[in-house]
């Protein structure tokens, strides 16, 4: 504490500011390292999660209006009108699921919990997918084993696989 009492007018201001300097300079260079770091976790997020979140959550909607379809095929006249738009939705939503899929699985930057849940998600497909389609083939055949089958394949095995 000497020391300081000791020191001139001068010295003890050029100390002060000097330390003053010190503390905002650390600061500055704090903050630009940190706003550098959010800067790129905002680049992750709107270049990766935003787009693949988005993309799971419309193949999700597709997905879900595909069963709809299939299931509502199960209870319609086949030679109506509405059994013909059913299986347009159905094939439409089968179609954009797929592409949308494709897309998610071009995305940069996935993390490897990602990589895998793709390749477990993509056996599991392959699977529903010929269940699905071997359920609204059943039913466009229009006989009462076709609608048996779709009935079964629908609300039974190819529901447990998606």
């Amino acid at each position: 504490m000497n020391f300081i009492k000791n020191l001139t007018i001068q010295a003890k201001l050029l100390l002060g500011f000097g330390l003053m300097i010190l503390i905002i300079s650390v600061l500055g260079l704090t903050s630009f390292y940190s706003v550098r770091s959010i800067t790129r976790e905002l680049h992750h997020i709107f270049s990766v999660r935003m787009p693949s979140n988005n993309l799971l959550l419309e193949i999700d909607r597709d997905l879900h209006q595909l069963l709809v379809a299939e299931r509502s095929m199960i209870f319609t006249n086949v030679k109506s009108e509405a059994f013909e738009t059913l299986v347009k939705n159905y094939e439409e939503n089968l179609t954009q699921a797929h592409d949308r899929w494709l897309k998610y699985k071009e995305i940069k930057g996935l993390t490897p919990e990602e990589q895998e849940l793709i390749s477990a998600y993509d056996a599991l497909y392959v699977e529903w997918n010929a269940l699905s389609r071997q359920a609204v083939d059943g039913r466009v055949a229009d006989t009462r084993e076709g609608r048996t089958l779709a009935l079964d394949l629908s609300l039974g095995e190819a529901q447990h696989k998606i």
